[in-house]
Parts: C-alpha cells; sequence; structure tokens
C-alpha cells in the first residue's frame, strides 16, 4: 500500500503522504479496537460470545477485501495499466 501510494506522489510531498498515510493507518486500527472490543461487551458471560461474534465480523469483513482487491487487480490486468509505476 505504502508503495503504491508513494509512486503516485512527487519526492517533495513524499514525507508527508507517508505520514498521512501512517496516521490513517493508527486512526482506522484505533477505531477497530474499540468498536471490536465494544462488541466483546462487559460481562464475563458476555466476552466469549463478543469475541465470537467479533471474529466473524472480522473474517466476514477480510473476504469482502480480499474479493474486492481481487476484482480490482482483474480489471487493472485487464486494462493493461499498472498500478504502481516502476522507478527507473
Amino acid at each position: 500500500m505504502t508503495t503504491a501510494l508513494l509512486a503516485d506522489v512527487d519526492k517533495e510531498h513524499a514525507g508527508i503522504a507517508s505520514a498521512v498515510l501512517n496516521a490513517a493507518r493508527q486512526a482506522a486500527g484505533a477505531m477497530g479496537v474499540a468498536v471490536f472490543g465494544s462488541l466483546a461487551g462487559d460481562m464475563p458471560g458476555q466476552i466469549v460470545i463478543g469475541l465470537g461474534v467479533s471474529a466473524i465480523i472480522a473474517v466476514v469483513l477480510l473476504c469482502l477485501a480480499a474479493a474486492m482487491a481481487a476484482i480490482l487487480m482483474g480489471r487493472l490486468r485487464s486494462s493493461g495499466t499498472d498500478a504502481v509505476r516502476r522507478p527507473a
């Protein structure tokens, strides 16, 4: 992801782009922990059930992301464009 992002950014803005990407990753990770943690519940009997639900949701989201990536990669290959420019 970092390579793909920085390939489309001018060299003088590469540091800013990298910092924005890192901040977005950190924020998304924190929100993910908060959301999945809230599903776990706060009562001992609910924790196991909540963690199971969190795991199922995470697996479904991962499968959806993998399917979207496969579809997009197929479209890029069929159109003949390179997703990442190779350095000279």
